[in-house]
């Protein structure tokens, strides 16, 4: 069995065009450990590969295939302090804003210049921040090592116009041997559906 997670601001919708098939997570309600089988493949994008990671940690690795779709494996102790700031920006604009008003600021990030915009997802502004509250970057482990102790069942796709994940993908996970694959595109895999397609259908095989 194959189980996608979304990114932030995303739903479990954003699968819909992504071959093979599985079951798409909301991370509003995840699999509990026992609805992961070691047979399973985990595919999660963005946040939604940070998810998908601290499962399949939690799983002791016990699976068939972690694929990491633009995904970070988490900061160094030295990166915290600024990364709290800038996700407490990100906090303060969420609750100063209307979802709508929100999403169009963050559609016009530098991370997504080039990619298709996303349009608003079923939840409530407060469940987006929830949810960014819940799984924000600064608040998870750095998973690096235990990655790098399970590089056989890792796999790494990112965007070719997507520098911070690019670098992200040169400096560590090429440098230490994980399979890594390239697109033309920048940070919004899932809306290039054709292209992620022919890769993960392969990698799932």
């Amino acid at each position: 069995m194959i189980h996608y997670f979304h990114g932030f601001l995303g739903s479990p919708e954003d699968f819909s065009e992504i071959k093979p098939q599985g079951i798409s997570h909301s991370l509003l309600s995840l699999p509990t450990e026992d609805q992961i089988k070691e047979d399973d493949t985990l595919i999660g994008y963005s946040m939604g590969g940070r998810v998908a990671t601290e499962i399949a940690v939690s799983k002791k690795f016990q699976i068939k295939k972690l694929i990491l779709l633009a995904s970070h494996p988490g900061i160094e102790e030295s990166e915290r302090e600024e990364r709290i700031l800038s996700e407490n920006k990100i906090i303060h604009l969420m609750e100063k804003y209307p979802k709508d008003q929100f999403l169009d600021l963050w559609n016009k990030l530098p991370l997504f210049e080039g990619d298709p915009e996303l349009t608003p997802n079923n939840l409530t502004q407060e469940e987006n921040l929830d949810l960014f509250k819940k799984f924000r970057l600064s608040q998870q482990s750095n998973f690096k090592e235990v990655l790098k102790k399970h590089k056989n069942k890792v796999v790494y796709v990112v965007g070719e116009k997507d520098h911070k994940y690019k670098s992200l993908a040169e400096n560590f996970f090429i440098k230490e041997g994980f399979k890594c694959h390239f697109l033309p595109v920048n940070h919004r895999l899932i809306k290039y559906p054709s292209l992620l397609s022919e890769i993960l259908q392969k990698e799932c095989e």
